[in-house]
């Protein structure tokens, strides 16, 4: 009867294992999913987008597209939730891009003070 329990104590010990090597290799393969980046204007893998969200000195890390842009290649929102703080997944939700033509005044002005007087 004991080793009955031993081998299952084994067993499961063996399924956890297992989970865990699954759930590594299903990291590994979503961080390396690319597509073509509408911000970015390239093809980029997830990973970027899971730590390369700021903008401007912003303090987000997840880039605010990353919903848009990746529901159709696996459960994003599920992901992020499992990784993210609740607050972090709501100001995630909650963030509104700026609209081109700020962003570009921005870059113009940007350029401006770059760049010295002739």
């Amino acid at each position: 009867f004991h080793d009955y329990f031993f081998s299952l104590a084994k067993d499961h010990d063996k399924i956890n294992k297992c989970k865990k090597e699954h759930l590594d290799m299903q990291k590994e393969k979503i961080y390396t999913l690319e597509r073509r980046c509408p911000r970015m204007g390239g093809s980029i893998q997830f990973s970027y987008c899971r730590s390369n969200g700021g903008d401007d000195g912003e303090t987000q890390k997840v880039c605010f597209k990353i919903l848009d842009c990746w529901w159709e290649y696996f459960d994003v929102v599920s992901y992020l939730k499992s990784r993210l703080t609740p607050e972090e997944f709501r100001n995630l939700e909650m963030i509104k891009p700026r609209p081109k033509i700020s962003t570009i005044i921005d870059l113009i002005q940007k350029a401006q003070r770059n760049t010295p007087s002739l």
